[in-house]
């Protein structure tokens, strides 16, 4: 079980660390070039500042939360591949929302979009 601990890492930082994570990814799986894609544009929006992105296997999760359980736990917006050239992105309120608000958006308008929600829910 995981223990409940600071983040020791700035909020900037662990964008840096997402994108070399999904750079790496993208060798073995090209379909996660999407993704990895979005995350190298959102990094320079002003929407993100002050937010944390974590990842999970294959997903990248936008947070306010800097710690766990709390980035898990609490409101999120997750990024997933969905095919080369578009992203499934979700918000849930909670950690286990069952019913989280669903969009999917090409890679092109994607990082516009999900700052956007960021700026609303985050």
């Amino acid at each position: 079980m995981a223990a409940d601990k600071a983040s020791s890492q700035p909020w900037d930082a662990t964008w840096q660390i997402a994108l070399a994570r999904f750079d790496k990814l993208v060798v073995d799986r090209l379909v996660l070039a999407s993704v990895r894609d979005v995350i190298a544009t959102l990094i320079d929006m002003p929407e993100i500042r002050g937010l944390f992105i974590k990842s999970s296997m294959f997903t990248a999760f936008v947070t306010p939360y800097s710690s766990y359980p709390d980035f898990f736990n609490g409101r999120r917006i997750t990024i997933d591949a969905d095919g080369d050239s578009a992203v499934t992105v979700r918000f849930l309120r909670v950690g286990f929302d069952q019913s989280p608000s669903e969009h999917t958006f090409t890679v092109d308008v994607a990082p516009t979009q999900i700052a956007a929600l960021c700026r609303e829910y985050l």
